[in-house]
């Protein structure tokens, strides 16, 4: 199986691939002031102090969000275009990435588990 994928689907994919990263960074930084925020909460002046940034950040983090939609329906839209064989390949991938993400889970209990177990004797 050696389908051919467009270079408009790469493109949307690279793009998507590229919003939804700045959209998880915009997530994290937003977390990070919440996080300061409610540990600020003894003092008030800290908390007057980073709640713009907060408001700020909550704008940036919807623009992202709607970025990443935007992205995500133009790659749908383009997707649905292609043959039925990149359907197929992407299924395919998406499958392998989710039995490596289950094995190296498995793998990462099982060295847990066995440093707990050495460190107990």
């Amino acid at each position: 199986m050696n389908p051919k994928i467009s270079k408009e689907l790469k493109k949307a994919s690279e793009e998507l691939q590229a919003k939804m990263l700045v959209m998880q960074d915009a997530e994290s930084r937003m977390l990070a002031l919440k996080t300061a925020f409610i540990s600020a909460a003894k003092y008030p002046a800290k908390q007057a102090a980073i709640k713009p940034k907060l408001i700020e950040m909550h704008k940036e983090l919807k623009a992202a969000e709607a970025a990443a939609e935007k992205a995500d329906a133009a790659f749908h839209r383009i997707l649905s275009t292609e043959p039925e064989e990149v359907y197929d390949l992407l299924d395919h991938k998406i499958q392998e990435h989710i039995v490596r993400i289950k094995v190296r889970k498995i793998v990462k209990e099982s060295i847990k588990s066995l440093t707990t177990k050495k460190s107990f004797k």
